[in-house]
Parts: C-alpha cells; sequence; structure tokens
C-alpha cells in the first residue's frame, strides 16, 4: 500500500436506470462502445482504467493536462454520436476530475481524492465535466478552455466543502497531442485496449441483466480499504450458516417482550454484517417464536449449521441473559453463558455474544467488520430501550402501532439525538403511512421522511438500516435512481439483508423491470425461506406485472394469509384476481381493503403509486377499476 498524488477520473452515465428501463439492449450496445471508446482514450492519454462498475468507469493520471484533455476528447467523440439520437435516447457520461493523494493498493485507488472525483461527476451536467479546485490552479492557462467557478460545494462524506468548476469547451478548440501517444511510437494502438474491452462488455452485460447490486459504487468507498462487492452467488456457499432465534422473555412483566426481541433482533443484525457468515432473516427466524421445534428440523427446514438460542429476564436495571449455540447436525452445545449486567451495559453484553459467537465458528473478520462489531449504535440505554418498543410496535403493521412507534422513536432521538437508526426507522413510519394511505398529506410526510433520512446518514453511513430507510423513502418519492443507489449501498455494506435485496427488487420492478425484481427476490428468500411482508407483497407484484398471474395470487395470498393488515397485498391481489377473471374474489379483496383503509381511492393510488411507466400505472388502475374499487 502506497500514497501518491493522482488526477482522478471519475465518470457515470446520467439517467442510465431509465434508459435500461425503456430499451435494454440498445443502451447494453451503445454502453459497451463508448466504455470501449473510454478505455482506449484514457490510455492513449497515458491513464489507468482502475476500475468498471456497471455504466461508470474509474481511472488515474500522472498528469490533470491529460487527464482533462482525455475528459473534453471523449465528451466530444460521445456528443458527436449522438447527433442523429432523440434527446431522451441519449447515453451521456458525466465527469468528474480531482487531484488529490490517493491509497495505490492491489491494482486499485482509494481514499478521498477518489472520493471527492467521484462527487464532482454528480455535480456534472450531463456531456459535461466539473473539476475540483486542485486542478483548476494545477492547469493553470495550459489547456485553451473556459472555466465557471460554481462555488463552495458541499456533497455527502466530505467534511468540508469543496470548490467546484465546471469545464466550458469553446468551439473549433484543439488540444495538445498527448504526450503518452509519442512513447507509444510504432507499437500502435495500446495493447490492453481488447482488453478493456472485454471487461467493460462483461461488466456492463452483468449490470443489465439486473446484477446492479454487486456494483463496487466508487463514490461512497471508505478510505481505508475496498469494500467487498455484493457476492453474485448463492450468500449460503462456503459460509457456516446461523439463525438467532426469538429469546424468550422471562421477565415477570409480559409486556418486556419487545426487550427480549429486540435482543435477539440486534444480535442478528450485528452478525448479519459479517461476510464470512451466511445469517437467516428475522422474518423466518420468529416464524418459531412461541412454537416447539426440534433443532434439528430446523436446520434442515433453513440449511443452516448453527442455531443461537436463549432467554431474557430484565427487572429495573437489571439484566441477566442466557445464550447458548448449538450444533444442528448433531444437537450438541458448542458453547452455552450466563450473563448478569445492568442494563447502562447492555452494549457490553451484545459485544461479548457476538464475539463468542464470530469466536466459535471461526470466521475471520475484515477491517470494516471489526470497526463494525465495535461500533455502537448509541451509548445511551434508555434511548435503546425505547427504540425497541418503537420497533416492537412497527413489526405490527397496522395504523395506530406505526403512529405509536413514530412516537417512540422520537423519544429515543430526544435522549440521544446522535442516534442514526432511530432518525432511519422514523423516516420510514413517514413512508408506510405514506405507501398506505394513512397520511392525510403524504407530500408533507415523504418531505419529513426524506430529511430524517438524510439525517440519518449524515450521523452514520455504514449502517445498511439508515441506507434502506433512505432508498425507501426515495422511491416512494418516486426517484428510481437515487432508490436504487442507497438500496444497493444496504445490500454492498450487509449481504445478508434480506430486506435490501427486497427494497431492490421492488424498485427495479416499479422502474420497469420486474424480471430483474424476480431474480433479486430470489436472493432475498434464500435469505429469508418464511418470507412475508414486503418480500413476498413485491414478489407477487413483480409476477403480477410479468404475467405470471396464477404465480401472483399464490403469492400474494400468502402475504394476506400472513399479515391481514397488508393494503398493499390485497390491492395487487385484487388486481391480479380481476385480469383472470375472477371476480367475486377480486371484489371481496376491495371490500377487505376498504375496511383497513376506508378512504382509499384510485385517484389516491394514481397519485402515490412509485410506477415509472405510465401505461403500467393506467393497466393497473383498470384491473382495480373493474375489481370494484372507485
Amino acid at each position: 500500500m502506497t500514497r501518491k498524488l493522482a488526477a482522478v477520473l471519475y465518470a457515470d452515465v446520467a439517467g442510465y436506470s431509465r434508459l435500461t428501463g425503456e430499451d435494454e439492449t440498445g443502451t447494453h450496445t451503445v454502453l459497451s462502445d463508448r466504455l470501449d471508446a473510454f478505455a482506449l482514450a484514457i490510455e492513449q492519454r497515458g491513464g489507468r482504467v482502475g476500475h468498471f462498475a456497471g455504466d461508470a468507469i474509474l481511472a488515474e493520471f500522472p498528469s490533470v493536462v491529460e487527464a482533462i484533455s482525455c475528459a473534453v476528447e471523449a465528451q466530444r467523440q460521445f456528443c458527436a454520436g449522438d447527433l442523429a439520437v432523440p434527446e431522451n435516447r441519449r447515453v451521456r457520461f458525466r465527469i468528474g476530475v480531482n487531484l488529490g493523494d490517493v491509497i495505490a493498493d492491489r491494482g486499485e485507488v482509494y481514499g478521498d481524492g477518489v472520493n471527492v472525483a467521484a462527487r464532482l461527476e454528480a455535480l456534472a451536467d450531463p456531456g459535461g465535466i466539473c473539476i475540483s479546485e486542485s486542478v483548476r490552479l494545477a492547469l493553470g492557462n495550459k489547456l485553451p478552455l473556459e472555466y465557471e467557478d460554481i462555488g463552495e460545494q458541499r456533497v455527502k462524506n466530505i467534511a468540508s466543502p469543496i470548490r467546484a468548476y465546471r469545464i466550458i469547451v469553446p468551439p473549433d478548440t484543439v488540444l495538445p497531442p498527448s504526450e503518452a501517444l509519442k512513447t507509444i511510437g510504432e507499437k500502435g494502438q495500446p495493447e490492453s485496449r481488447h482488453r478493456f474491452r472485454w471487461i467493460a462488455l462483461t461488466i456492463a452485460a452483468i449490470s443489465i441483466a439486473g446484477a446492479t447490486v454487486i456494483a463496487w459504487v466508487v463514490r461512497d468507498l471508505p478510505d481505508e480499504e475496498p469494500t467487498a462487492e455484493v457476492p453474485i452467488a448463492n450468500p449460503r456457499a462456503d459460509k457456516p450458516g446461523i439463525v438467532i432465534l426469538p429469546f424468550e422473555n422471562l421477565s415477570a412483566d409480559p409486556e418486556q417482550e419487545y426487550f427480549a426481541d429486540g435482543m435477539s433482533h440486534d444480535l442478528m443484525t450485528d452478525l448479519s454484517q459479517i461476510s464470512g457468515l451466511f445469517v437467516i432473516a428475522r422474518h423466518s427466524a420468529f416464524a418459531y417464536k412461541g412454537t416447539p421445534f426440534d433443532i434439528r428440523q430446523i436446520g434442515q427446514d433453513l440449511g443452516v449449521r448453527y442455531v443461537l438460542e436463549g432467554s431474557v429476564r430484565k427487572a429495573g436495571n437489571q439484566v441477566r441473559i442466557n445464550a447458548q449455540l448449538t450444533d444442528t447436525r448433531t444437537g450438541g452445545h458448542i458453547w452455552a453463558e450466563r450473563y448478569d449486567r445492568q442494563l447502562d451495559a447492555i452494549f457490553d453484553l451484545q459485544d461479548e455474544v457476538t464475539g463468542r459467537i464470530v469466536s466459535a465458528l471461526a470466521v475471520k473478520l475484515t477491517k470494516r467488520e471489526q470497526d463494525g462489531l465495535a461500533r455502537r449504535y448509541t451509548d445511551n440505554a434508555m434511548a435503546y430501550d425505547y427504540f425497541l418498543q418503537g420497533q416492537e410496535r412497527y413489526f405490527r403493521f397496522t395504523e395506530e402501532d406505526n403512529a405509536r412507534a413514530r412516537e417512540l422513536y422520537r423519544i429515543a432521538i430526544e435522549l440521544d439525538p446522535e442516534f442514526a437508526r432511530a432518525y432511519g426507522a422514523l423516516a420510514v413510519t413517514y413512508g408506510r403511512a405514506v405507501n398506505n394511505g394513512w397520511s392525510g398529506n403524504p407530500e408533507q410526510s415523504l418531505e419529513q421522511g426524506i430529511i430524517l433520512a438524510e439525517r440519518a446518514l449524515s450521523l452514520d453511513d455504514r449502517l445498511p438500516q439508515v441506507h434502506w430507510a433512505r432508498g425507501f423513502v426515495y422511491l416512494l418519492n418516486k426517484e428510481h435512481d437515487r432508490a436504487i443507489d442507497a438500496a444497493e449501498q444496504a445490500v454492498r455494506l450487509d449481504a445478508n439483508f434480506a430486506d435490501g435485496y427486497g427494497l431492490l427488487a421492488w424498485i427495479h420492478t416499479s422502474a420497469g423491470r420486474p424480471d430483474v425484481g424476480i431474480d433479486l427476490m430470489e436472493r432475498a428468500m434464500s435469505l429469508d425461506p418464511h418470507a412475508g411482508g414486503l418480500l413476498l407483497s413485491v414478489l407477487g407484484e413483480a409476477q403480477y406485472w410479468e404475467g405470471r398471474l396464477d404465480e401472483a395470487v399464490s403469492t400474494l395470498q400468502r402475504v394476506t394469509s400472513s399479515n391481514p393488515n397488508d393494503i398493499q397485498g390485497r390491492v395487487y391481489l385484487a388486481a391480479t384476481l380481476s385480469r383472470l377473471g375472477r371476480q367475486d374474489e377480486a371484489e371481496w379483496e376491495v371490500q377487505e381493503v376498504l375496511v383497513l383503509n376506508p378512504a382509499f381511492s384510485l385517484d389516491e393510488l394514481e397519485t402515490r403509486a412509485p410506477i415509472r411507466k405510465t401505461d403500467q400505472l393506467k393497466r393497473l388502475i383498470a384491473d382495480l377499476r373493474r375489481a370494484g374499487f372507485e
């Protein structure tokens, strides 16, 4: 690992999700050619392609002049190729260039020098170039270009504002020839041209097939080490699998059930972020709550080797936890322990249990995971207690409980104004109210949800739940590209995050790509085999849009059976039954929806449904009107 000064170029296609949603094959072809041309231009100007990520490209140059010349020439070439292409079908890159200190390690570059370039790219116009002040000063008058000072810009994850400039290329500008090409001499084209073309085509194909969740999002790279890609293979492969069963509440007060459930869920959440483990999601784990079970059978049902079970007794400021880790193949205990702590030390207790599991299973942690396990969501035990009460209410999925969860999350935030997870959870309650038609002012609710989600992100951008909350509210605000970015970040931080894959599936489905949604749901369901709620509802919705109507009915009936209060599942079930001509059943679902929400109307749905394509939305409304909605 070495540090060096480099000119970093980061480029990304503007509106890429929309383009692929409207024409996958055409966008694929153009993107492949342009990534190839870009890679060649970079090498001809003495640069090096450091990374491809779907529609994005990262490169480094030893010279600022060569980096900017490459960027200008690439934009010129692409704009010239777009002259005969309709405006809404143009594949245009935004480019950011920064000069800064970077860490070079294993053929990649990291650090603020890279992050700033990615942030500058987001400030550029489609077909434009945005540079940092360090680049502007280094350029001086070396190139016949003009520069528009757009002032200091505050950007995500960069502590201080960065002064930025837009490049203006006067007509007929002639750039100096590449110094790098002079060194190539008689060798002709750079030898790695075809190698880069193969990489570009491969990654572009993977991305358009719907696996964009595996892309390494350069704009969010940490400074210390590369973040592992989201695995595209089965997340179970070559990993010890574990399920954390809901801890039994042994407190004298039955109302303390939320605390036992919350402890189980947060242990699950912590372990889920360890890339060397396969962790079963909450819904499937809680399916065994309050029922007799056989450890060996659980192992077979969920495909895991290990089960963590236990009990919690909370009395005043005292907490006792009994926990035991069992091998499902033999039924034998690997370890069992009793912990007695003050409530104020509950976080130390969680750390101990998590550490014992990691040690017992001989799981190797990355540096990021070691730091993550040592990190606290809050140091305020009372704030944590109110947060857990809010979680218990939220997961009941009713209007009243959603409102009560919001109050509890607010109290948690009052007790600890830096509690990022509480801000994210509070944001989700606003989104849930909008999605279920419980908000009297959806626009205001979404605005509040977005403010809270962004606040959560500013407090701790390492929490996958925070990125999930952000993706959820942006989807409901019909900002699909931002929602995809957030959901991809969530699953990149937690490869076991079933709800993260479910949200990503919902976003792609709503954006007009239900086939991608179904593929992502397969991954989510492998992590949550007994899934209900959001996951099954999204799967049923995707099957409806794909025309797999019988499958959709089966899936959506499972949704309404597991959660009779799920309005979204019932709405899509009514639409599907109507399409199949099963009118009596469709009308029954209409009545059930109106019992849950008497104010439900098609006008309201048409306004708030996060469906990108107008023709799809009209088709849904027609099916629902035929079912009996007004």
